[in-house]
């Protein structure tokens, strides 16, 4: 691990690390690459975005990138990380989850926070492309509970060479992380969220009109959202039903890989109790950083800059691949 996460001076409150951290967007820029559209087992389509180091050290590994909840390959956090592995010699891969970025208009079905078999999938697609190259896995938000999912039900990790994978701010009880959202505090976040999620939902209609999204009247809550549009489209029996079985909390005990989950004890909508009940697991590392808010991390990172979070995360994956 690297040095203790310090906020910088002034950046203590959380919601000042949350949102400056959004909207602040660091380094972006990308080498150029590819985009892949990649077919899942039920014919849905969902696109990779490939970028390959100017000088590719081929034995350093591959990097898969999973992004957050109304997020892309496109979004801030994740460029900024992929750069720093790109940087490292990585082959980098961001997935657009379906119904996202340029996933738009190809996948019938939206994302959830239980598509775990989606990753897989992309994984085993990867290492067959790729059979020499070592796979490193990171989810963000509601992607590092996909990841989680994924390391934990995956029997062939060991096939596909998934040397680590790392979880940030990740909802691993989404019945819990809904209920926080809801409380007036963090009203500013539900309703990024819902506007954000309607939004796409609204866009999709055009491409697949059979469904519509769910009347923004209607919305009180993100779980209104879910219990009306992402549950049904995806086969649970309401918000409920999808909440228990896409949380990765249950599975955690079974992941047999290295892996990071690390969060902050003041993210506003992220429970930390079923963080602190992991804690001591074999292959798993816990760490709870006492500020940070969600996806913020704003102080010093030990190379000069000031994204603690993006660097830690590197040192973690490129440390297993060594």
């Amino acid at each position: 691990m690297s040095l203790p996460f310090q906020p910088l001076p002034g950046l203590r409150n959380p919601h000042l690390q949350t949102l400056i951290g959004h909207w602040f967007p660091g380094r972006l820029r990308l080498p150029s690459g590819r985009r892949l559209i990649f077919q899942l087992p039920d014919q849905d389509q969902i696109a990779l975005h490939i970028n390959h180091p100017p000088h590719w050290m081929k034995r350093r590994g591959l990097a898969v990138l999973i992004h957050g909840m109304g997020g892309s390959a496109q979004s801030r956090y994740m460029k900024r990380v992929m750069y720093l592995l790109i940087q490292q010699g990585c082959l980098g891969v961001r997935v657009d989850l379906r119904g996202c970025g340029h996933s738009l208009s190809i996948s019938k079905r939206p994302a959830h926070g239980g598509c775990s078999q989606d990753v897989l999938a992309v994984l085993q697609f990867l290492h067959q492309s790729y059979p020499h190259l070592p796979i490193v896995l990171a989810g963000f938000s509601l992607g590092g509970n996909i990841v989680l999912k994924a390391m934990a039900e995956s029997k062939a990790a060991g096939d596909l060479d998934v040397a680590a994978a790392v979880a940030v701010n990740a909802p691993i009880d989404m019945a819990k992380c809904s209920q926080l959202l809801e409380m007036p505090r963090n009203r500013i976040y539900e309703t990024f969220f819902m506007r954000d999620l309607w939004q796409l939902a609204f866009r999709r209609q055009v491409y697949f009109p059979d469904q519509p999204p769910p009347r923004w009247s209607d919305l009180q809550h993100l779980r209104d959202f879910d219990e009306q549009y992402t549950a049904p489209l995806n086969g649970f029996r309401n918000a409920g039903d999808y909440y228990a079985q896409a949380s990765s909390y249950p599975l955690i005990k079974q992941i047999g890989r290295p892996t990071l989950l690390l969060t902050a004890r003041d993210d506003p909508f992220i429970a930390v109790e079923p963080y602190e009940a992991v804690v001591g697991l074999p292959s798993v590392q816990v760490v709870i950083a006492p500020h940070g808010g969600h996806l913020g991390f704003l102080g010093h990172d030990g190379a000069g800059g000031i994204r603690w979070m993006e660097q830690t995360v590197v040192r973690w994956l490129m440390g297993h691949l060594q």
